[in-house]
């Protein structure tokens, strides 16, 4: 008597659609630009801008201390950050063969990591 009933639970389960019991939402928007089509904040309480593309509005971000800076997913200091972004600006090239990571948080608007991808195309 009782391998039927569990027979018929198990296949009633099977079934039954299964749902989710919670939301996920999108905490963060990324956006990859050219390091060149990028101005990259001059303090950790400064501001990111760009146009994401070349018919779009100009747009900022602010920057935070809590904001992290990272090189081929490696993570630098903010003051290491800008200078190797000043070397890859320099290098030939280097400004349009390096990708920026921008990562804004959806609720704040506000930038919670910058990557520069060097190297990448």
């Amino acid at each position: 008597m009782f391998k039927p009933i569990l027979a018929l639970a198990v296949g009633l389960a099977a079934l039954s659609p299964a749902y989710a019991a919670r939301d996920i939402g999108q905490p963060e928007r990324g956006l990859e630009l050219r390091l060149s089509d990028v101005t990259l904040p001059d303090s950790t309480a400064g501001l990111v801008g760009f146009k994401q593309c070349e018919t779009c509005a100009f747009e900022s971000h602010s920057v935070t201390d809590s904001t992290r800076y990272l090189l081929n997913g490696r993570p630098l200091l903010f003051r290491d950050f800008v200078k190797a972004a000043a070397d890859l600006r320099a290098a030939k090239d280097g400004g349009a063969n390096t990708l920026v990571g921008v990562y804004i948080d959806v609720a704040s608007e506000r930038v919670n990591r910058i990557a520069l991808f060097w190297g990448a195309h």
